[in-house]
Order: structure tokens, then sequence, then C-alpha cells
């Protein structure tokens, strides 16, 4: 079984309102939209993380922290974005939500939590692929921990990053774990001939 995993599309870094918005993080819809069509289509897991951190949480600035105050349980910041529900809404799909960052002490980048564990090994997955927000930060560390037991492949036209500094290391650090790299239309090749005959 694979599984589709959309890291953390969240308002606070998916719109230009978002307190840690992701520059361009709206170019990768399309692609997304590509691979949630697919991933329904050929009855993979699809899994959603996203930062749930309480308010007192000691990465935000107003705890003394590094990053500005973001995705605080019960806000806007917090919800997924528009565009990526009305994508699932779209096409019918369903998602599991693996949610992160609830400790207050502790800095939590992976989705990679005791849940999405336990929905790996329930449905016997074996090979994944990553995308979201943002590539150089909760992507990278996702897969990186992914890849430790199973194929781990990042969709890199569904992903935005931070920094270009950062998405050099990145790559570099990813085939040190032989991570690889696809667009949204070559993870599902075998099956492109047929989607465009039903359009």
């Amino acid at each position: 079984m694979q599984a589709l995993i959309i890291v953390d599309v969240q308002n606070d870094f998916a719109h230009k309102n978002g307190s840690l918005y992701v520059k361009g993080s709206e170019q990768i819809y399309s692609a997304i939209d590509t691979l949630v069509k697919r991933a329904k289509k050929n009855n993979w897991i699809i899994i959603c993380t996203k930062d749930y951190h309480p308010i007192n949480h000691s990465s935000f600035k107003s705890n003394g922290g590094i990053w500005p105050d973001h995705c605080v349980q019960g806000t806007w910041g917090c919800q997924f974005s528009k565009e990526l529900i009305d994508i699932f809404s779209k096409h019918n799909a369903t998602y599991e939500v693996v949610s992160k960052g609830m400790n207050s002490d502790q800095e939590q980048y992976s989705g990679v939590t005791s849940e999405m564990t336990e929905i790996i090994e329930k449905n016997d997955i074996h090979e994944v692929y990553v995308c979201g927000l943002a590539t150089d930060y909760c992507v990278f560390a996702t897969a990186s921990d992914l890849s430790f037991n199973i194929s781990t492949n990042i969709v890199i036209d569904a992903c935005k990053h931070v920094s270009n500094d950062n998405l050099e290391l990145f790559m570099k650090e990813c085939s040190k774990k032989y991570i690889a790299f696809y667009v949204a239309d070559q993870v599902f090749d075998t099956y492109r001939q047929e989607d465009e005959l039903e359009q």
C-alpha cells in the first residue's frame, strides 16, 4: 500500500495573511490536485499533518522562541487552507489528520508521530509520497523520519521552501537518505493515459 502525505498546508503557512506565510505556496495546489485525484483513484491512504500548538508553545517569540506565534489551536491560522479543502471536496476524497507540536516544551517539525506510525502499520504502507509546506523544514523532517523504515519520495512541485540556502542543504541530506524526487505527473505515470481519456 502507498500513501500520500500532505504536510502542514494551513492558513498560517499557505495564506498571505498567515503569520509564517511561505512565499509562493499558492503555486502548489495544481500539483496537489493531481496527487489527490490519482491517490483516490488508486485507493491510496491520504494523510494530512498539521501544526497544532498551544498558545504557550516555547517556539513562539511571545514565549522567548524564534518563530512568530502560528497554528495556535482553535484559530484561523491553524485550519487547513480553503484551497486544500476544496481539492478534497472536488474529488470527494477522504484523509486522515495527524496533529503535531502539542507539547508546549518541544519543537516538532516532523509529522511522524505515534498516530502516523499507527496508520502506516495498520494499512501496511510500504511507500510514501510527501509534499506540502515548507520543503526545508517540516516536509524534510517528515520525509527524513519516514525514510528509516519505508521507501520515501518527495513531490517537489507540490512543495514550497522558505530559503534557497536551506533547499540546497535539504537536497544533499535527502540524497544521503535515498529519498527520491518526483513531480506530480510522474508519480502516477502509468495511469496518465487513462486519466486523459476520461477528461
